[in-house]
């Protein structure tokens, strides 16, 4: 694990005091409470234990949601001159090889590849990792649709993240991380909306 700050940011509907029904983060050095612009209205909950539908899940909401999250971490990173990885969702990692390829390449922003039989692929929302202070003007992200009304995943972010921000940086300085191709993340972590597996992961590897 490289030595770095650790810093997470939480949104609310309603209330900051929302949190007091989950589990306390720990193990990180700031933690940011912010009222979501985008209150969940779906009925569905926020988390899930299993693979159930979520508020995030694919639809109208997905990608107002996470350009909302994205916007809002840039905002207190845009003046960074280093490399800062994004990680939303569930994402994490088992055997540290990701992590030891983003400190050693060199690029202004990596992505994962996502997508079946998509190419250029569109990214992997859940883990982008930029160097800011060169980025800058391409924040804050458009909430408005880019999409192709004809595509099942019309509102989906991985779409809209490649066409208002992948597509804006030249080829030489984007990196595509080796070790996540679509559903396959080759052994550092898994693909998973189940916290549970999360945990499990993270036991059988000795990290917990």
């Amino acid at each position: 694990m490289p030595d770095v700050e650790i810093n997470c940011i939480c949104f609310y509907d309603n209330f900051m005091s929302d949190y007091d029904n989950f589990e306390k983060i720990t193990g990180v050095d700031n933690i940011l409470y912010k009222k979501t612009l985008y209150p969940n209205t779906t009925k569905l909950p926020t988390e899930s234990n299993n693979s159930e539908a979520t508020s995030g899940s694919l639809g109208s909401r997905n990608r107002v949601i996470f350009t909302e999250g994205y916007n809002v971490i840039f905002e207190e990173i845009r003046e960074i001159d280093d490399k800062v990885l994004l990680l939303t969702e569930d994402h994490f990692f088992t055997t540290g090889i990701t992590l030891n390829e983003l400190t050693n390449e060199t690029f202004t922003l990596a992505y994962a590849p996502f997508g079946i039989g998509r190419a250029p692929y569109w990214p992997n929302a859940s883990i982008i990792c930029i160097m800011p202070k060169k980025i800058q003007h391409l924040f804050p992200l458009s909430y408005l649709h880019t999409e192709d009304k004809t595509d099942n995943w019309a509102h989906a972010i991985e779409g809209h993240l490649k066409k208002s921000l992948i597509d804006h940086i030249s080829s030489e300085k984007l990196h595509i991380i080796s070790t996540r191709n679509h559903h396959d993340y080759k052994g550092d972590g898994l693909l998973t909306n189940n916290y549970a597996n999360i945990k499990n992961s993270l036991k059988e590897h000795n990290i917990i």
